[in-house]
C-alpha cells in the first residue's frame, strides 16, 4: 500500500481477550502517518499543493481559529498560545487521509 497509509485487513476486535467471539466480527483498520498528513494540510493552506484547500464562506471564528491553531516548529507539532483546541485541524487532516485513500490526492 502507500507509504503514508497502512491498511490492515481482517482485524479481530476480540484479539487478546479471554472470551473470543465468532470469527465473523472482523474489520479493516486504516492507519496513517500523522506527520505527513499534517504537513500536507499546512502546505495546502499555504497554496503549495497541486490541489486546492477551501474554507467555507460562512466559516465561524472557532473553525478558523482551530484550523490555524497547529504549527510545526523545529520538527515538533505545537498549538499556538491561547488556542489549545485543534479539533477542526484534526478533522481537516482526516479528510486528507480519506482523499488520499481514494486516490483523489497524492
Amino acid at each position: 500500500m502507500k507509504s503514508d497509509l497502512y491498511l490492515r485487513d481482517d482485524m479481530n476486535p476480540n484479539e487478546g481477550r479471554k472470551a473470543r467471539q465468532r470469527e465473523s466480527n472482523r474489520f479493516t483498520m486504516l492507519t496513517w502517518n500523522t506527520d505527513i498528513f499534517r504537513s500536507k494540510l499546512l502546505a495546502a493552506i499555504r497554496g503549495e499543493t497541486p490541489w486546492s484547500w477551501f474554507v467555507p464562506k460562512m466559516a465561524g471564528r472557532d473553525y478558523v481559529r482551530q484550523v490555524l491553531s497547529t504549527q510545526k516548529i523545529d520538527g515538533e507539532w505545537k498549538t499556538r498560545k491561547g488556542y489549545p483546541d485543534d479539533h477542526m485541524f484534526d478533522c481537516e487532516v482526516m479528510q486528507l487521509v480519506l482523499a488520499r485513500y481514494d486516490n483523489l490526492i497524492h
